[in-house]
């Protein structure tokens, strides 16, 4: 089975770009069925939240997301905090978060319920992963997994981290979830990389030629099976000061030649250009969607964006940025910018260049 999608020429918003028609070569052709998808950056759930959680019951904070999310099928974000009582943890890194299991209701058992959406997906490969090491990171997947929010990027062992989680839309879409990081602050990126028999994340060199070719067959074997391929990257350093960059822009497009339809990074902690290639699209670096960040000086760590991205078989994908800006004075939460604020244009400059 093979999908099939027309490349007829549609509504990208704030994406240059439109492919010829045509359509994927194979002896069936199964129109894959429509879905909406957002796609967030770094959730960093830890460290100051435990605090807001445990001291406010009320306390929400997804609050300012729901009207970005109304009519989204899935919510895709990165989780960037472990989920753990453990104590010990990595030594030598500048930062290591956790969330308090006894909190983990309030920060992601009402992700659903708080913004509306039938169904979300968590990436957890990324550079805080192993923050407590291995118990740290077991932990933080039971609590997912007890919460019924489908994850991908870590596992006990490599067959299990590299392994995409199959998320289904409210009307039938199957979508491929994969998730893999480039940066683990630890060092020596194969220190967090899972083995045969070893927990850890799917960890990806950005010179790893044979690792990245590895992930392009990962795709090339899911993507007949399911309606749309999703691949979450944590790539690159922090407060990226030029664009582009070369072997980000050379390994998105290798995926996507792979069969991937959207490829959303983060780890920048600010907006980073999009892309389309083809008829897919690369959504370089989405930002911060909830921290407890100080501000940076020369970044605007403080502004990010939920990306609204459909996806049907008869049009390219359909993509509405909508520009947030994270709030600090009355706990964190990002809020959706009005238009007329200035820092709505800063969101949708930067998505389009960096300068």
């Amino acid at each position: 089975m093979t999908r099939s999608r027309g490349l007829g020429c549609a509504a990208l918003l704030l994406v240059v770009g439109c492919s010829d028609e045509g359509e994927l070569a194979g002896e069936l052709q199964v129109e894959p069925k429509p879905a909406t998808l957002a796609f967030a950056g770094d959730a960093m759930l830890g460290r100051g939240f435990n605090t807001l959680f445990a001291e406010n019951p009320d306390y929400v904070a997804w609050r300012g997301t729901q009207p970005a999310l109304r009519g989204v099928d899935i919510l895709a974000f990165n989780l960037e905090t472990t989920i753990t009582d453990a104590e010990d943890l990595w030594e030598g890194k500048n930062y290591q978060f956790k969330l308090s299991p006894d909190l983990a209701s309030a920060a992601l058992g009402a992700v659903l319920e708080d913004n509306g959406v039938p169904a979300a997906f968590a990436s957890t490969a990324n550079n805080h992963a192993l923050d407590y090491l291995v118990p740290g990171l077991l932990d933080t997947l039971t609590a997912l997994d007890g919460f019924g929010l489908p994850h991908a990027g870590t596992g006990p062992d490599a067959q299990t981290a590299q392994a995409p989680t199959i998320v289904e839309a409210s009307g039938g879409a199957r979508i491929a979830f994969f998730a893999a990081s480039s940066v683990c602050s630890c060092g020596d990126l194969s220190l967090w990389s899972a083995g045969p028999n070893a927990p850890g994340a799917w960890m990806i060199e950005s010179h790893d030629d044979a690792g990245w070719e590895a992930a392009a067959k990962a795709v090339r074997e899911t993507a007949p099976t399911v309606d749309y391929v999703v691949f979450s990257l944590h790539w690159g350093g922090n407060y990226t000061e030029t664009w582009p960059v070369s072997w980000m822009q050379a390994r998105g497009h290798a995926l996507v030649a792979a069969g991937v339809d959207v490829i959303y990074g983060h780890s920048a902690h600010h907006v980073l250009p999009i892309e389309r290639v083809g008829n897919s699209l690369i959504l370089y670096g989405t930002g911060d969607f909830l921290d407890d960040y100080s501000a940076v000086d020369g970044f605007r760590n403080d502004l990010s964006y939920i990306g609204r991205v459909s996806l049907s078989a008869d049009r390219p994908p359909e993509l509405t940025v909508i520009p947030m800006r994270l709030e600090h004075e009355d706990g964190h939460y990002g809020a959706a910018l009005a238009e007329s604020d200035p820092d709505f244009a800063r969101v949708i400059d930067a998505t389009v260049a960096l300068h």
